[in-house]
């Protein structure tokens, strides 16, 4: 008649008329109502978990079928013996016959099977308890021989092993060994709240647990010293005096109220002003810091590690102004400190009050220099110089894996940061922003409001001193 139609030539086949999966519209198509189970015995008549179709007649490869479902009639308590004979509550099917359990027995499991819990290995005590490997119910108690302990899923010796030492599930710390259950430190260690510690180094526990010898100390034969750059001026802590506004250039030196403590010096609390953007890769291009005349290479192949590295320029961060020479701190951790104190702390938030303060991160978090490690250079003519400080080809703590590279670059004339990301191969979300010397006011680097963030590939983020 002039239209394409569809003929089912195969014996037992038809036409049923279905959705085309990819577009949505309806479609006409042969299919075997003998033998597909999506289509047993007419169009989309589907046969359920269990059963195939047999001639057009969906069967139970195992069981009856009952109300749809494929059931064993020798052990199902609704279906015991022929369809639609319950054995009622409390009741279980035992070959194809409704009983209850005798006195003694609990059911349990599914199918329901009667159980006796005080020595059924896989039932003990109750329901689904099942006992470790090597162990027998006794009693309702999983019991090991020899006198052992059931853990989990085996018999172990609580008074030697190193994971269930004493008891189930207390383990032993590195360094230590369970010995008449109790984990015992290895050589002239001391065990601290389960932790074997060196009471000579340990600057949480110097001279005994407990005792902290704070941020900046150093624990020297079980003696708490401050380390470079920490005085010590309450004979409990170590004090920065370089930001510490309580103590600032020397102990007991006191900023004014509202006043902020910089490299040794009070000065007016700097207000935020700093505006973040988004510049263009002309605006703000990689600087290979790395390739310029006169570079300097520091922190080659350095895992929480810093050094000092003195401006080139006079330069204006937040309301205080750097001189010529002052010194600022270079993390291998992925930040900077304008505060002139050398410290390598491998991860911190901004703002926050705590040390350290005045930093500059572009990617703070526990970091590993490679062997080409961070490249320092001075580009350009004054009064329109750059400082450039380049993390070259980076990873995190503690393999090789993701290569990154990025910078950041302090602009002389117009108190310009910018940070510029070449290459972050599988980087991970860290800490990226500005901080204030107080620790108080930060912008965030990520483009949001926030301060962690991952940062991709050929990216950079400028921030530009606002009044």
């Amino acid at each position: 008649m002039g239209a394409c139609i569809v003929q089912c030539n195969d014996p037992g086949h038809a036409i049923c008329v279905l959705t085309n999966p990819t577009t949505g519209t309806l479609m006409q198509t042969c299919v075997d109502e003998q033998n597909d189970s999506h289509h047993c015995g007419s169009c989309s008549h589907h046969c359920t978990t269990g059963q195939t179709c047999t001639m057009g007649v969906c069967t139970c490869d195992t069981g009856v079928s009952c109300m749809g479902s494929c059931v064993d009639l020798t052990t199902d308590a609704q279906h015991c013996g022929t369809c639609y004979m319950g054995c009622g509550p409390g009741g279980v099917c035992m070959d194809s016959t409704c009983s209850t359990c005798g006195p003694g027995l609990s059911t349990c499991g599914s199918p329901a099977h009667c159980v006796d819990t005080m020595t059924n290995n896989f039932n003990c005590g109750m329901c689904g308890n099942t006992c470790p490997l090597g162990s027998a119910c006794t009693d309702g108690t999983c019991l090991c021989p020899g006198g052992g302990t059931a853990c989990g899923n085996s018999c172990v010796d609580v008074s030697v092993s190193n994971v269930h030492c004493g008891t189930c599930d207390h383990a032993c710390q590195p360094m230590s060994t369970c010995t008449a259950g109790a984990c015992v430190c290895s050589g002239t260690l001391t065990d601290c709240s389960d932790n074997c510690v060196d009471i000579d180094t340990d600057i949480n526990n110097c001279g005994g647990c407990g005792h902290s010898c704070g941020v900046g100390g150093v624990c020297n034969s079980g003696t708490c010293t401050c380390g470079p750059g920490y005085t010590m001026c309450d004979a409990v802590s170590c004090t920065n005096v370089q930001n510490d506004r309580n103590n600032c250039g020397h102990c007991g030196s006191v900023c004014p109220p509202g006043d902020a403590c910089l490299m040794g010096g009070c000065t007016d609390a700097p207000p935020t002003h700093y505006l973040d953007s988004i510049p263009t890769a002309a605006e703000a291009p990689f600087v290979d810091a790395c390739a310029a005349p006169g570079s300097a290479v520091i922190l080659a192949g350095a895992d929480d590690d810093s050094s000092l590295m003195p401006l080139p320029f006079a330069f204006r961060y937040w309301a205080t102004d750097l001189p010529i020479g002052a010194m600022i701190n270079v993390c291998s951790n992925g930040w900077l400190g304008m505060d002139g104190v050398q410290t390598n702390f491998l991860g911190g938030s901004i703002p926050d009050p705590g040390d350290p303060n005045s930093v500059i991160a572009p990617h703070w978090g526990d970091d590993h220099t490679s062997d080409m490690g961070i490249c320092v250079a001075t580009l350009g003519t004054a009064p329109n110089r750059q400082w450039v400080v380049e993390w070259d080809q980076s990873y995190y703590c503690c393999s090789p894996g993701p290569i990154l590279t990025y910078e950041v670059i302090l602009n002389e004339n117009s108190g310009v940061i910018d940070f510029v990301y070449q290459t972050m191969m599988g980087a991970r979300t860290q800490v990226s922003g500005l901080e204030d010397p107080t620790g108080t006011m930060g912008i965030g680097g990520c483009g949001t409001t926030t301060f962690d963030c991952l940062p991709a590939t050929n990216t950079r983020v400028r921030f530009t001193p606002t009044p």
